[in-house]
């Protein structure tokens, strides 16, 4: 079935681009020739310190796969997938200019941990583990992300990225810590466009009581039924311990084996998951084909008009038509598409301007800095300051992701107020000829399309690629949902640099038993200003960078759009003037060359159709 689905969607990209459309984008068609090879692509999320990596030795069987450590976290991409031999090797970034490098499992660290590749000064792009698990013969792949939240926006970018590649996911929270927040249902909710394949796992089950782990559950699945739209017992949502799961393999204990959770878990993948890979990866491949086969149709419904002009009084009906639809793309282009522009610069900068005020209570001498004085201020002994330098050390990146946090989802609603103020008020009918029996697509349509929080809405209206349909929604909704989101907890590597470096001067010359409390103080306190002063300006430059980002590629679209549209209409009109002046043999073979079109369409669609009704019936 995936070999006659993805020929269907070779034969419909050829087919447009015969009819002068753009062909199929190259990462398309790798990504059809992967699912055609049975390449299932499972992608394990969450927050940090869930027990993801954990998780996925336990899901293989192979303690010690990725590793686990508390204080190593993974900081980068790990692709797992089966081989006969067990094998990592470190895949670098294309700058690096450097080949794949094969290490030893103990050197994992040194390439894939914050602790051993802080800031991955290394810059590897991921790290690809080979091992003979059977689970992962049938073709499944295994990504490991890094975590979600915490203060290191590279770890949220590298999972973002992944996002498009899920044909599935497991989406990892645990029994200890804090249950599911609006950080993970943010994430779930751009996840949900791109495959509806969304599994939970609760992990460290032990850790708690049977009521407490059956509680924290019971409250993530409202949480996710509320954020998904599904009812509470259709989702799918396992308890594990990996711990006890690897116990029970070394005592041989079958009933630690049961309640670690993982043989119910293990029998859902390969029962549901893996028996319908296929099914899966077909639904895939559709999803793909049905942007492409629209524009297919559009172009060869509007060949057929254009051939079927057999009248004078036709042509010129037609030709009458192309001309007002070229005149007011014109005079939209003259009048309108500045005073938009002029528009949307003002308004984003305005509210960059409202942004900013809201890190003012994080500026020198703010809110923030005048309340950590007033800790220094109280301590009444060098322990005790201490003490309370070492609780601002830890709190004061967390202070700043928190209010980053804040602005850039200020920044979400504000944006997607501006753009749907302005759809409201510049909006361009490109007509599309009545005679040619094409929808009309205004450019900047219903902002409907423009969830909060939607990474791939562009993703979802132009899948296919930059066709004449592309609306700023589609665009604004790519560059809030990606941009924000990914900032949303940074505090910058030049802040994460300073603090480092403030605090290692001070702890090297403060605590000197012989220095008087007062200058210690003193010295903590200047140290504090820099901080601050350093913090401030990454907030504030953060936001800058935001605001022109969403400026610049909504500005871009607008420009492109109308570009796309003028050369699409100067198309139409050489078909049309080709066809005035066409011999009659001419213009029998051009009706017999869409007519060999359509035909083989015919076929694409029986194709597709048939596929969607056995995946309907399964």
């Amino acid at each position: 079935m995936l070999k006659e689905l993805a020929n269907a969607v070779n034969v419909a990209n050829s087919l447009n681009t015969r009819l002068g459309g753009s062909p199929m984008p190259e990462e398309m068609e790798a990504r059809i020739k992967y699912w055609v090879a049975g390449i299932f692509r499972l992608v394990v999320a969450g927050e940090i310190k869930k027990g993801k990596s954990s998780f996925i030795n336990a899901l293989l069987g192979k303690e010690g796969l990725v590793p686990t450590s508390a204080d190593v976290a993974t900081s980068t991409l790990f692709k797992i997938h089966y081989s006969e031999r067990l094998i990592y090797r470190v895949f670098f970034r294309r700058e690096q200019d450097r080949q794949p490098l094969e290490i030893k499992p103990e050197e994992v660290e040194l390439y894939g941990t914050e602790r051993g590749n802080p800031n991955n000064e290394k810059g590897v792009d991921f790290i690809e583990i080979g091992v003979p698990a059977p689970l992962l013969q049938t073709g499944l792949v295994i990504f490991d992300t890094p975590g979600l939240g915490g203060i290191i926006h590279e770890h949220r970018r590298i999972t973002y990225e992944c996002l498009p590649k899920a044909d599935a996911v497991f989406f990892v929270t645990d029994s200890v810590d804090s249950p599911i927040g609006k950080l993970e249902t943010d994430y779930l909710k751009d996840i949900s466009p791109i495959t509806k394949n969304i599994y939970f796992v609760q992990t460290k089950c032990c850790a708690v009581n049977q009521d407490a782990r059956i509680a924290r559950k019971n409250s993530n699945l409202q949480t996710l039924a509320g954020c998904l739209g599904f009812p509470a017992n259709r989702l799918p949502y396992f308890l594990v311990d990996s711990q006890l799961r690897f116990e029970a393999d070394r005592y041989h204990d079958l009933d630690d084996l049961k309640a670690s959770g993982y043989p119910a878990l293990l029998a859902f993948v390969q029962n549901d998951l893996l028996a319908k890979q296929e099914e899966l990866l077909g639904d895939r491949i559709r999803l793909c084909a049905a942007p492409l086969v629209r524009e297919l149709e559009r172009r060869m419904n509007e060949r057929k008009e254009i051939l079927a002009a057999d009248s004078a009084q036709r042509r010129q009906a037609l030709e009458a038509e192309l001309t007002a639809s070229r005149q007011e793309l014109q005079e939209w282009q003259e009048k309108e598409q500045p005073l938009l522009l002029t528009q949307l610069r003002e308004k984003m900068s305005r509210m960059g301007e409202e942004a900013i005020d809201l890190c003012d209570r994080n500026k020198p001498l703010g809110d923030l800095h005048l309340n950590l004085n007033r800790q220094i201020e109280a301590a009444t002994t060098k322990e005790e300051l201490q003490a309370v330098l070492s609780q601002i050390h830890n709190k004061l990146p967390e202070a700043a992701s928190v209010c980053m946090n804040e602005i850039s989802e200020r920044i979400r609603q504000e944006a997607s107020a501006v753009l749907c103020e302005l759809a409201g008020m510049n909006s361009l009918e490109i007509r599309r000829s009545t005679q040619l029996n094409v929808t009309t697509e205004p450019l900047l349509g219903t902002i409907n399309t423009l969830e909060e929080g939607d990474v791939f809405t562009s993703l979802k209206t132009s899948m296919y690629g930059a066709t004449a349909g592309l609306t700023i929604a589609a665009v604004a909704g790519g560059v809030i949902g990606s941009v924000v989101p990914v900032v949303g907890t940074i505090i910058g590597s030049n802040l994460g640099a300073a603090i480092a470096a403030f605090w290692g001067g001070y702890k090297a010359s403060s605590y000197k038993l012989s220095q008087e409390l007062k200058a210690a103080k003193q010295q903590a306190m200047a140290a504090m200003s820099q901080i601050i002063s350093a913090m401030y300006a990454e907030m504030t430059k953060t936001v800058r960078r935001i605001t022109e980002d969403i400026n610049t590629q909504v500005s871009q679209a607008v420009m492109a759009h109308a570009q796309a549209r003028s050369k699409e209409l100067a198309e139409q009109a050489r078909l049309l003037n080709e066809r005035k002046n066409m011999a009659e043999s001419e213009l029998m073979k051009k009706q017999q060359e869409l007519a060999s079109i359509q035909r083989e369409y015919g076929l694409v669609k029986r194709t597709l159709v048939e596929s969607d009704r056995r995946a309907q019936v399964n």
